[in-house]
């Protein structure tokens, strides 16, 4: 019963996060990944902080140990304010057919991280899956030729730029998740949310007072955008995090990660049918190749 709670959870916020992915997407040209970003995290935060009295554990954000605070801390930077930023910049650059799945082997870095500084086992699998991932990583990350009648396409130095995004926003998730995993210990996952989101808009709120960017500021009061961001923010951001948090308690690290990676699975489709963006057989492939990949690893 336990395993199906992990399983269902997991693969309930892969839908999630895809859906999110294709209802930000139409976003993009109207703010960038920064604020966009940090206004989700604002909605997160006051959804975690209303639901946190309704479960009796507000007395538990003042006893965690320094210790699992100080990791959780550090997951949100690596995680949230970095690493979904990333991602962001990645998913406008490339579309979100290409972006999710490469984001999507965060499973494989985590796994090679567990083995370095864990100690966990390194198996065949675990070779085999590493080789499949960067097999299918190749035809994602190739730009497409143009066509005589086609639209102007991606120059191939931005297209690198969007695949770099992507990957080093897979790193940074998978760092988290190492962190993650062990600051979890000490604390559920609604009073572990109640102190990522707050603590991820603080970090991103830096950011962006630090970027070069005003106008974006300037461009925020739309009605229709907030209450995307909010959508956003209470969904994916909200009740996506604690689904994964949630899958990783109770189906642990490595099932958890599989599942939330099966995201590419839903998004591709999606983005065919509501973005109107090209699925090729390349890019079929590749899904199938990653997704094949970070099963075997796991």
């Amino acid at each position: 019963m336990v395993e199906w709670i992990g399983a269902a959870s997991g693969l309930g916020c892969a839908l999630i996060w895809a859906c999110d992915s294709i209802m930000l997407k139409t976003q993009m040209t109207k703010l960038d990944a920064l604020m966009l970003n940090l206004i989700r995290c604002c909605f997160a935060s006051l959804f975690f902080l209303l639901l946190l009295p309704l479960f009796g554990q507000v007395d538990r954000l003042f006893t965690t140990p320094p210790l699992s605070l100080f990791l959780l801390l550090l997951s949100v930077f690596f995680s949230l304010a970095i690493g979904d930023t990333l991602y962001y910049q990645s998913m406008a650059l490339l579309g979100v057919s290409k972006s999710l799945p490469l984001s999507s082997t965060y499973p494989l870095f985590t796994l090679l991280l567990a083995t370095l500084f864990l100690e966990e086992p390194f198996t065949w699998r675990l070779g085999v899956g590493a080789v499949l991932v960067i097999a299918g990583i190749y035809p994602l990350s190739i730009p497409p030729r143009a066509l005589p009648s086609s639209p102007a396409l991606l120059p191939s130095a931005l297209h690198r730029k969007g695949v770099l995004f992507a990957l080093l926003a897979s790193l940074c998730w998978s760092l988290s998740i190492i962190l993650l995993k062990v600051s979890l210990l000490d604390l559920d996952t609604i009073t572990a949310n109640a102190l990522r989101m707050p603590a991820a808009t603080c970090i991103l709120a830096l950011l962006a007072s630090l970027s070069q960017k005003k106008d974006p500021y300037l461009r925020v009061y739309d009605k229709r955008l907030f209450l995307i961001l909010a959508l956003s923010g209470a969904l994916s951001t909200g009740i996506g995090s604690l689904l994964y948090l949630t899958a990783l308690r109770y189906a642990g690290a490595a099932k958890a990660a599989i599942f939330s990676a099966t995201s590419p699975l839903f998004g591709a489709p999606l983005s065919l049918l509501i973005l109107k963006e090209e699925l090729t057989w390349p890019i079929v492939l590749g899904i199938l190749l990653t997704v094949l990949g970070i099963w075997l690893v796991l």
